[in-house]
Formats: C-alpha cells, sequence, structure tokens
C-alpha cells in the first residue's frame, strides 16, 4: 500500500520537494502504526487453551473450554462424578469433593503441614514450589502421605493460568484426602472480589473467554458451575495443631467481636456474594468481610498495627500459639512477633520465584524455590 500511493505522488506533481519530505516522513510514521496496530491485536489474540468450565441445570452437565482459540462445548444427559475430561491435550477426572469435605474447623494429628499463599494465576511456579517442597512428585500427584496443605488464599486474579491452579488444587484435594492427608483452600479477598462481580484484577484473557463462551467473567464462576460450588464451600479460617491460619489476619478489632473460628466461617460463608443474600450483610458480616477482617487485615505488618499485647491475646482467646497469613506480599517467608506471626505470601504472584512453609515435628522451616530448606525456628529447643 505505501509503494503504491509513493509511486503516485511524484515531485514533478504540484507538490514542493519540502512537502514531498514531509509526506514521506508522516507515510512512514503511519506505516509504523499500522504495523504497531497489527502487532497488539496479535497479542490481544487467546491463548490456546482456557477451561473447561462446568456447569449444571437442572440434570444436566454442561461443558465448555476454548481449544485454539476457539469455544467449544458438549452436554450430558445427567449430572454423574467422576466427570472426566480430555480435550485439547488437557485430561482431568474429578470427583465430587463437596461430598467429602470436612466439616471440622480444628484438626489435630501427627503430620507434617505447609502452607503458601497468593498463587494469582502464577501456576508454573505454584507447581515448582510445591515439588520443591515434596508435596507433589514430579508427574504432578500427591506425595506428601497424610500431610495438610493450606493455601490461604488468592488463587485468583492477575496471571493467565488461574484455572490451571484451580483445578490442580481441585484434584490434589481428592488425591491427599485418599491417602489421609487433606488440602486446605481457605479463600482470600481476590476470590471474593471475583465472586462478587468486582474484575479489577482479573486477567485480559478470562474476559477473552467469556467473551467466547457468550458470558461474563463472573458467571464462569456462578453458583451454578462446580469451581463456583467449591470455592463458595471453603472458610475463612482454620486452625491445625495450634496454628491458626487465615487470608489476612485477626485485627483487634475482629478479636473484640469474641466470635469463635466456626461462628467466622458461617458468617463469612452465609455472606460472601451480595447479589445471593437475601438480606444486607448484618454488622458482623460487614466486619468478617471489611478491611478488620480476616481477609483484608494487614495490621501485622504495620508500625501502626497489631502489638505484641495484641497478638498475645488473639492467640489465648482461641488457644493456639501463632498465626499464619499471606495477602501482604514479602520476598521470602518470614516470621514476626516472636515467631508468633508468620507471614506465607512469598510473592509468587510476580511469576518468577516462591517459598512455602513446611511444619515438621515443631520445626518451623521456609523452603526456598531452590530447593534448600532454611528453618525459622525449633519449638523443641524453646521448651
Amino acid at each position: 500500500m505505501t509503494t503504491s500511493l509513493l509511486s503516485r505522488l511524484q515531485p514533478s506533481c504540484l507538490l514542493s520537494r519540502h512537502w514531498f519530505s514531509r509526506l514521506l516522513f508522516i507515510t512512514s510514521i503511519s506505516t509504523i502504526l499500522v504495523f504497531t496496530q497489527l502487532a497488539h491485536s496479535g497479542q490481544r489474540q487467546h491463548s490456546a487453551f482456557d477451561g473447561p468450565y462446568i456447569s449444571f441445570a437442572k440434570d444436566l452437565t454442561q461443558t465448555q473450554w476454548i481449544c485454539n482459540g476457539k469455544p467449544f462445548k458438549h452436554v450430558e444427559n445427567q449430572i454423574a462424578f467422576p466427570i472426566e475430561f480430555d480435550e485439547c491435550r488437557q485430561s482431568l477426572k474429578l470427583f465430587n469433593n463437596l461430598a467429602t469435605a470436612p466439616k471440622a474447623v480444628e484438626f489435630s494429628g501427627d503430620y507434617k503441614i505447609a502452607a503458601l499463599s497468593d498463587v494469582h494465576g502464577q501456576f508454573d511456579v505454584f507447581k515448582q514450589v510445591l515439588l520443591n517442597g515434596k508435596i507433589i512428585d514430579k508427574d504432578g500427584n500427591w506425595r506428601f502421605g497424610n500431610g495438610h496443605l493450606v493455601i490461604t488464599g488468592d488463587i485468583l486474579d492477575r496471571g493467565d493460568k488461574v484455572n490451571e491452579a484451580l483445578w490442580f488444587v481441585y484434584q490434589l484435594e481428592h488425591q491427599a484426602r485418599l491417602a489421609g492427608g487433606d488440602v486446605h483452600f481457605l479463600l482470600g479477598n481476590h476470590e471474593v472480589m471475583v465472586l462478587n462481580g468486582k474484575l479489577k484484577y482479573v486477567n485480559e484473557k478470562y474476559f477473552q473467554t467469556a467473551r467466547l463462551l457468550d458470558t461474563n467473567v463472573r458467571a464462569l464462576y456462578g453458583r451454578n458451575t462446580l469451581l463456583g460450588l467449591w470455592m463458595r464451600s471453603k472458610p475463612a479460617v482454620i486452625k491445625i495443631n495450634g496454628n491458626l491460619f487465615m487470608h489476612g489476619g485477626i485485627s483487634p478489632m475482629m478479636s473484640k467481636a469474641k466470635l469463635p473460628l466456626t461462628k467466622i466461617n458461617d458468617i463469612f460463608r452465609e455472606n460472601l456474594v451480595i447479589g445471593e443474600i437475601k438480606r444486607k450483610r448484618n454488622r458482623q458480616a460487614k466486619l468478617i468481610h471489611g478491611k478488620n477482617g480476616v481477609l483484608w487485615y494487614r495490621g501485622y505488618f504495620k508500625s501502626s498495627g497489631a502489638t505484641m499485647k495484641d497478638i498475645d491475646e488473639i492467640l489465648a482467646q482461641y488457644n493456639a500459639n501463632r498465626i499464619i497469613v499471606g495477602h501482604t506480599s514479602q520476598d521470602l517467608i518470614l516470621s514476626k512477633f516472636d515467631n508468633k506471626v508468620i507471614a506465607i505470601d512469598s510473592s509468587i504472584k510476580r511469576g518468577k520465584q516462591g517459598e512455602i512453609l513446611l511444619i515438621d515435628d515443631g520445626v518451623y522451616s521456609r523452603i526456598s524455590f531452590d530447593g534448600h530448606r532454611h528453618t525459622l525456628f525449633n519449638t523443641r529447643q524453646a521448651h
């Protein structure tokens, strides 16, 4: 197009050489802009795969996915588990984890505990961190025996492999329970945001998926979907062997409400999605879901936040030894308040590295991204 245009506009025309030079410059810039726009539009093309998105209606199971940038759908005239998916070089066998989910919020036993947080769609780093911690084998299968893995929220948002991470945790949860262990996926503020249609941090890939599937991002995790039902069943806080796990933390204000862990989780779930509850959130629900609640609180990492006295009172209230949280990003896992608070958001969200906390026979360690174990503290020596 550019060559043809220039051949018709010679200097012998009514244009002077000065104007011809200016036209040549403008045409060159226009050509650069055209190619830049083409390159940019190529970047916006949908990735090769996304899904599956499994939903239920009456006695039907609908599975939708994207393969090579194109939408596909399959409908089964029944709702039956396991649900098997083998398309676009992706293979899943999904059991009904909702039927086997533990009702308890407090656990105790002679087993190892591992914990990490804030995956944010960085599936490849997430898997490597689990491999480093010997939670999974090289094929991605559970190898942690009767151990308990805790993920303190924020698998959703930012990255472009959110569903890969969700389905991986879903399958790992089933494998762990068969082995006598468990996977505890606690919800973070980003899960709650997406379920409530607050999509500021959702990767562009999922808006493209929603358009291709003729729906919206929020509906991808609606209450008629398997992932949506699964996430809606998750707690906000649990206690394992004296360790309190949650996404953000228990604030002094939250502590004053004197809510048992079971009550916190019940109120949290009952008021999870505003559009799905019949009444407005009451004072307790607003507290739990607010900036001083268990998902959003950052006061352990601010000079004007919680004090040692606050931490001791919270631990005494819940008969716990320490609090383990994500939400506030660090470069590596670290302990604060005389080892009574452990921060496990090791910035996996950046997509470059991450760590996992390991609790083994009273020894608290961080496993760095190179696979080395670094002892944080040893409670056996303290006694």
